[in-house]
C-alpha cells in the first residue's frame, strides 16, 4: 500500500532544509553539461523519464532507502530538465544565410538606442522571403539601422529590410566572444542596414506586458526630458529609477565601474528594497486584519515596477524574494532568505537556462549571498560601537565588503580591473542612493504638475551633478584601479579559498572541526598559489601569433621576452590586446607600421610571414624572381589578381584579414582553390591564432 505522507516525511527529514539549494545545483549542473559537452539531447530526455519513474517508485519505499531514491531521482529529473531546456534554446545555424542578403520583415522589441551613426535595437523576425531562412522566423536579431534612414525607428515599428544576418565570432580581443554573448541573450545574430535597404511598414501596439512596460518607460523618460534633464544627468536618473541603460555613455559606465559603484546604475535588490521598505512601513500602520490588503497591493506594486524595468534578472530575483517575504509574513511562517535565493534562481534558470551564464545574474545572486553569509558576522562587532554615526558608517562598510567578497572574482575575471577605493565610493552610494532613487520616483510623479516639476528637476539636477563629481574625484585619485587578469581556473580556485574560509568561520565553535577547518583553508590557499604559479610558467613559455577579427590591420607576435605589433592603428590595437599580453606576461609592444613594405616581413616558428596591403606589391622590384613566403597576410586594398600569387609572391598559405573588402572574398576563394593554396578568411573563420 502506498503511503505518500510517510514517504514524504522520510524524504523531508534532513533534506527539506537544503532542498532549494539542491534544486539549484541539479538544474545548474544539467545546464553546464549541455553547454560545454556534446552529450546527445536524448540523454537529458532519458534522465527526465528515469527520474520521474524512480520518484514514483520511491513512494513505495517508506524507509531510509526510499528517501535516498527520492533524492537521487529528483536530482536526476532536474539535471535532465536543465540540459534539455538549454538545448531547446539553441539558435539555428545561420552560416549559410550570412553569405548573401535576404529580405525580412522585423518588429522592434526594444527601444532603439542612438549610437551616433546608427540606431541599435532588438527585433523579432516576422517573415522571411527565402524558404532556406524560414527557420529564423520567431527569433530575435540585433538590428543596427543607419541614421541616414528617412524614418526614425521607434518601439513596435515594423520594417522590411534587405540585409545579411551574421553571428560574430570570437574577435580575439579582450577574450570576449561576442557571438556567444548574443546567443545566450536570445539573439540569433547581428544585421547592419543602411537607408537604402530598409522600408518602414507600420507601427503596432504593444503585444505583451513586457512591450507595454517598455512603452510606458519611454514616455516617462520623455517626460523627464521635458523638465530640463539631459545628457549624463538624464542617463543616470533613467538608469537608477527605470533601468534604462541605453542612454549611458561609455565614459559614464567606465567612470562608475572604475569606482566600483556600477551596481547603482543597474536596478536591483537595493532599488526594489526601497519600495519594499515603504510597503512594510504601511503594514505597521494598518490594522492586523487589513494587512492582507497591503500584501496584495504590495505584490502588485513590486511586480509592476519589475515589469517597468524590463524584467531584468536582478529585478526579478529581488522582486521574487521580497514577494516571498510578504507572503510568509501574512501566513505567519518563518522566512529563510537562503531558500528564497535558491528557489528564485532555479525558477529563472528553468525559464531561461542561458541566464546562468549572464554576468548580471551571477553578480546579483553572489552579492546577496555574500551579504547573507558575511554581514551577520560583521554586524556583531558593529553593535559594540557607541556612536550612532559610527555604527551607520560601519554598517555601510560591512554591507559593501560582504557583497564584494563573493562578487570580486567574477568582476575581475570579466572586466580585468579591481577598484581600490570601492569602500570609499560605496559610502557615498549609501548616502546618495536613497535620495537618487526616491527623488527620481518623486520627480516622475511631480513631472506633470506645473512649477513643482521645475523645482524638483532643479533639485535632482544638482544632486546628480554632485554625486557624479564625487565619483569622478575618487576615480581621479592615483591608483584608483588596478588591472588584473585571472583565468577561469584561478577564479574557481579562489572561490575554493573563500568557501573554505566561510567553513572556518562557521566551524570555529565546534570542537571536532576546530582544527580541520583552518587546515582546509590553508590547503586551499596553497592550491590557489600553485594554480597561479603553474599558469605563469605555462604561459611564459608560449610564443603566439594572433590576427584578430577587426577591419583595422592588427598582426601581433609575442612571447615572454618579445612583443611585436604590426598595425596602422596602435592605440586601437594596444587597448584591445593588453589583456592578452597580461595573460601571457609579456611586455610593452614594439609597434611596426606598414609605411615601408620591407618592414612587414617577419619570422615565427621557423616560418616566414609577409603583410600586404594597398597593392604595394606592384612597386616591389623582384628582379624576375617572386618572393617565396610561407604565409601571406592580405589586408585591405589588394586586388585579387593571379599575378600576385605567381609573378610577385609565392605563398604556401594565405590569410585574409577582416579588412579585405567583402566583394573580393569570392574572387580570392576562386583563385586560391585553382592554385591549391590553403587559406583562412578572418571574417568567416574567425580569429587566426598560432601558438607553440
Amino acid at each position: 500500500m502506498i503511503n505518500i505522507d510517510k514517504s514524504f516525511r522520510w524524504v523531508s527529514k534532513g533534506y527539506f532544509d537544503t532542498v532549494f539549494a539542491r534544486l539549484f545545483l541539479a538544474v545548474s549542473l544539467g545546464v553546464i553539461v549541455a553547454e560545454y559537452t556534446t552529450l546527445a539531447t536524448n540523454v537529458f530526455l532519458i534522465s527526465i523519464v528515469v527520474g520521474t519513474l524512480f520518484m514514483i517508485f520511491s513512494t513505495f519505499r517508506v524507509n531510509q532507502l526510499g528517501k535516498w531514491i527520492f533524492i537521487f531521482s529528483w536530482s536526476l529529473f532536474l539535471f535532465g530538465s536543465g540540459g534539455w531546456l538549454l538545448r531547446q534554446k539553441q539558435m539555428p545555424d545561420i552560416d549559410e544565410l550570412s553569405c548573401r542578403n535576404h529580405s525580412y520583415i522585423v518588429e522592434l522589441k526594444t527601444t532603439p538606442i542612438n549610437k551616433g551613426s546608427y540606431y541599435r535595437a532588438e527585433a523579432e523576425i516576422i517573415y522571411v522571403d527565402d524558404s532556406i531562412a524560414q527557420n529564423l522566423v520567431g527569433y530575435d536579431v540585433l538590428l543596427n539601422i543607419s541614421t541616414d534612414s528617412l524614418h526614425q525607428p521607434h518601439l513596435c515599428d515594423r520594417y522590411l529590410i534587405n540585409s545579411r544576418i551574421v553571428r560574430p565570432t570570437d574577435n580575439g580581443l579582450k577574450g570576449f566572444d561576442y557571438g556567444r554573448f548574443l546567443t545566450r541573450n536570445g539573439l540569433c545574430g547581428v544585421s547592419y542596414v543602411d537607408g537604402d535597404n530598409i522600408k518602414y511598414l507600420s507601427t503596432t501596439r504593444p503585444s505583451d506586458l513586457v512591450h507595454l512596460g517598455y512603452a510606458i518607460r519611454d514616455k516617462l523618460i520623455k517626460q523627464l526630458e521635458s523638465i530640463g534633464l539631459k545628457g549624463s544627468e538624464l542617463a543616470i536618473i533613467s538608469a537608477i529609477t527605470l533601468g534604462e541603460k541605453g542612454l549611458l555613455t561609455n565614459d559614464v559606465k567606465d567612470m562608475f565601474s572604475a569606482a566600483g559603484v556600477s551596481h547603482i546604475l543597474v536596478v536591483s535588490g537595493m532599488h526594489v528594497g526601497f519600495i519594499f521598505l515603504l510597503i512594510m512601513w504601511l503594514m505597521r500602520r494598518i490594522l492586523h486584519h487589513r494587512r492582507w490588503l497591503v500584501v496584495i497591493m504590495g505584490l502588485i506594486v513590486l511586480w509592476a515596477y519589475a515589469l517597468l524595468t524590463g524584467l531584468a534578472p536582478s529585478v526579478v530575483r529581488a522582486t521574487f524574494m521580497f514577494s516571498m517575504i510578504l507572503l510568509f509574513r501574512i501566513m505567519g511562517e518563518k522566512y529563510h532568505i537562503k531558500h528564497a535565493l535558491c528557489l528564485s534562481a532555479t525558477i529563472l534558470i528553468l525559464v531561461n537556462p542561458n541566464q546562468l551564464f549572464n554576468v548580471g545574474f551571477q553578480l546579483s545572486y553572489l552579492a546577496v549571498c555574500g551579504i547573507v553569509y558575511f554581514y551577520p558576522l560583521l554586524h556583531k562587532k558593529i553593535k559594540e560601537a557607541k556612536f550612532r554615526a559610527l555604527r551607520w558608517i560601519m554598517q555601510a562598510v560591512a554591507v559593501t565588503v560582504s557583497a564584494q567578497i563573493l562578487t570580486m572574482p567574477i568582476v575581475i575575471y570579466n572586466f580585468h580591473q579591481f577598484p581600490v577605493y570601492f569602500i570609499i565610493s560605496n559610502l557615498f552610494v549609501a548616502v546618495f542612493a536613497p535620495f537618487l532613487f526616491l527623488g527620481g520616483m518623486a520627480l516622475l510623479a511631480l513631472s506633470y504638475i506645473p512649477y513643482l516639476n521645475i523645482v524638483a528637476g532643479w533639485v535632482m539636477h544638482y544632486g546628480i551633478s554632485l554625486f557624479e563629481q564625487i565619483i569622478n574625484c575618487i576615480v581621479a585619485i592615483p591608483f584608483s584601479t588596478i588591472k588584473v587578469y585571472l583565468s577561469l581556473l584561478e577564479v574557481v580556485s579562489l572561490y575554493v579559498v573563500i568557501f573554505c574560509g566561510i567553513n572556518w568561520v562557521e566551524m570555529r565553535n565546534i570542537f571536532a572541526e576546530r582544527f580541520k577547518a583552518p587546515l582546509y583553508f590553508f590547503l586551499s590557499m596553497l592550491l590557489f598559489a600553485l594554480v597561479i604559479l603553474v599558469n605563469n610558467i605555462y604561459y611564459s613559455q608560449k610564443q603566439v601569433l594572433i590576427i584578430p577579427e577587426t577591419d583595422r590591420l592588427v598582426v601581433n607576435i609575442f612571447s615572454n621576452d618579445e612583443n611585436i605589433l604590426f598595425t596602422n592603428h596602435a592605440d586601437f590595437a594596444i587597448e584591445r590586446l593588453e589583456m592578452t599580453w597580461m595573460k601571457y606576461s609579456c611586455g610593452e609592444p614594439t609597434v611596426v607600421t606598414d609605411s615601408m613594405l620591407s618592414a612587414n616581413c617577419f619570422y615565427f616558428n621557423d616560418e616566414s610571414y609577409f603583410i600586404l596591403r594597398d597593392n604595394l606589391f606592384r612597386y616591389r622590384q623582384n628582379n624576375g624572381q617572386p618572393l617565396d613566403i610561407d604565409c601571406l597576410i592580405i589586408d585591405r586594398g589588394v586586388y585579387p589578381s593571379e599575378r600576385l600569387f605567381t609573378e610577385f609572391i609565392v605563398a604556401k598559405r594565405v590569410v585574409l584579414t577582416a579588412g579585405v573588402w567583402s566583394g573580393y572574398i569570392e574572387r580570392y576563394k576562386q583563385l586560391l582553390c585553382e592554385l591549391s593554396i590553403p587559406y583562412h578568411i578572418i571574417s568567416e573563420d574567425g580569429v587566426y591564432i598560432i601558438s607553440k
